[in-house]
């Protein structure tokens, strides 16, 4: 490993970014006292991580009444009504499929012997009705270190909800549908020149683009980008090159967007690339594509991350806007908490006869920032569409259209004002107030508890901590915070209510989307999360 590295792929990307949040940075910012707090985190943080973490839930999955007890200090776990409490509990279960304890915040009792620690414990299974059960609590336990392990000497309930679905559920079916497809890197080059394979790099776009009036699916993957046709039976046939050159040869294929961007009455195809020129394919109507990215006037970073095709100056014909972002094997964000030094995103505005002229400039839209997410709507109801923007690190951003096609930088005055791993983005109105509101998928940490430590070598220079180091802490806290859910207020402002939604934590979220899952006439989300994670299992 060279001197300096943040990472190795696979997990490039992941120990990059966890080395910019967290320890590694303190070495790189030169800071005091990191040899202690190793020797902290080794003999405490650790080990109640995996205490609370992974053994405590990993009981209750198995749903054994005296392995959950074992966890419980003598004293309190010999109360028959205590025993009784947790069998009622399990007695709601035929089936725990998914159990999880979070922990929010802590509290150093007796040094770090005895731990008051407040946690968000989530249980998910199958009633013995058959039903889906989702339980949700708020929990205040008291731990304690014995010669024998971490074990909780207290426990109070504070707060608690749980509801029951009949609704439809889902099974894996991709296979037998004819929807094979894995994500296979091509190489990128990092800062060094070392080819690295690449791998969050995959996207999906959905369009009826044969117009047999069944949507059909585009994956891209790195250099594997594939075609799919419904057919119509809810099966599909991979028609890749039978649909012309739509397989782009170089690069990495990071992003993709069916529209109709020349009004002929046929779905086009874009393609977001990194390190090569995008794509943008024109079809032909007879199933068939051609390639017309220079001819239609597009002039690509080689950063793209994300795409989408609006009306944005009313004009009647399609728009373009590109989310640029940076590039973590070749140079980090600056400044972490709010960094503006990435590939400033495009607007292109279509000339109404296939092509399009760059307005980035003139309509103000060329934000800097690390952008992964990407959303267009009319948030605030007056007939032209607007732009979120969800950035990696540091503030989001949303423009307001003024109706002419340039923009405002509004998220403060708008209330997005907050700092925070954006993956993804969805417009919905969720409560079905006529307004739509936003959610953004982040990372939320399930070891943003340390931060409460209070050896906790925050990520400043040790004279900014001496002064500020609340706000220090606070900023950190905040970029770890999770999703965010924007209730629109209806009158151009939002309030974030992620917590009191119960929406907040999905730990490491990446995708995400409102959608009626079960057509009870109220949009759900759903979120993809998860990554790679080394032999300790924390991201942070």
């Amino acid at each position: 490993m060279k001197k300096g590295y943040l990472g190795v792929m696979p997990t490039a990307i992941f120990r990059s970014k966890l080395s910019l949040l967290g320890g590694a940075l303190l070495a790189l910012l030169g800071l005091v006292g990191c040899q202690g707090w190793e020797a902290i985190r080794k003999e405490f943080i650790d080990p109640f991580n995996e205490f609370l973490h992974q053994q405590y839930p990993r009981a209750y999955r198995e749903g054994n009444l005296e392995k959950i007890l074992a966890f419980y200090h003598p004293d309190l776990a010999s109360r028959p009504e205590f025993r009784q409490e947790l069998q009622e509990l399990l007695s709601r279960f035929t089936r725990i499929d998914r159990s999880q304890a979070v922990i929010e915040a802590i509290e150093l009792v007796d040094g770090e012997k005895t731990v008051r620690a407040e946690i968000t414990f989530l249980l998910c299974g199958v009633t013995p009705r058959g039903k889906r059960l989702f339980l949700e609590r708020q929990e205040e336990l008291t731990c304690a270190r014995r010669p024998q392990g971490w074990k909780i000497a207290a426990a109070k309930v504070e707060r608690e909800k749980s509801y029951e679905t009949a609704g439809p559920q889902f099974t894996e079916e991709s296979a037998q549908r004819g929807l094979v497809f894995k994500h296979e890197s091509s190489g990128v080059k990092d800062r060094w020149g070392e080819m690295m394979n690449y791998t969050p790099g995959s996207g999906l776009a959905a369009g009826d683009y044969d117009g047999d009036g069944w949507e059909d699916l585009f994956m891209a993957g790195g250099k594997v980008c594939l075609l799919f046709r419904n057919q119509g039976n809810g099966s599909f046939v991979e028609v890749t090159r039978g649909a012309g050159a739509v397989v782009a040869p170089f690069g990495e294929a990071r992003c993709a967007a069916f529209a109709d961007y020349d009004n002929d009455g046929h779905l086009d195809l874009f393609i977001g690339m990194l390190d090569t020129p995008d794509y943008l394919f024109h079809n032909n109507g007879d199933g068939i594509f051609s390639e017309r990215t220079r001819q239609a006037g597009l002039r690509s970073t080689g950063e793209t991350t994300g795409a989408a095709f609006a009306d944005f100056n009313g004009d009647g014909f399609l728009d373009l806007y590109v989310l640029n972002g940076g590039n973590l094997l070749r140079w980090d964000p600056e400044p972490i908490y709010n960094a503006l030094n990435a590939t400033p995103n495009q607007l292109y505005l279509s000339n109404g006869d296939g092509t399009f002229t760059d307005r980035t400039r003139e309509s103000g839209t060329g934000h800097g920032g690390w952008a992964l997410a990407l959303a267009t709507q009319d948030y605030d109801l007056d007939g032209d569409v607007d732009i979120f923007i969800g950035n990696d690190f540091g503030f989001d951003v949303l423009y307001r259209n003024r109706g002419d096609g340039t923009f405002e930088e509004v998220s403060r005055s708008c209330g997005i004002d907050l700092r925070g791993a954006s993956m993804s983005a969805s417009w919905g109105d969720y409560d079905n107030d006529g307004a739509p509101d936003l959610f953004v998928g982040g990372m939320a940490s399930n070891s943003r508890w340390i931060t409460g430590h209070p050896n906790f070598p925050a990520p400043a220079p040790w004279y900014v901590n001496v002064v500020l180091r609340g706000t220090v802490i606070g900023i950190f806290q905040e970029m770890l915070h999770g999703n965010r859910l924007y209730h629109n207020r209806g009158d151009g402002t939002f309030e974030e209510i992620s917590l009191a939604a119960g929406v907040r934590n999905n730990g490491w979220a990446w995708s995400s989307i409102f959608f009626d899952y079960d057509n009870d006439g109220l949009l759900d989300v759903y979120g993809v999360n998860g990554f790679l994670s080394g032999q300790i299992p924390r991201d942070l």
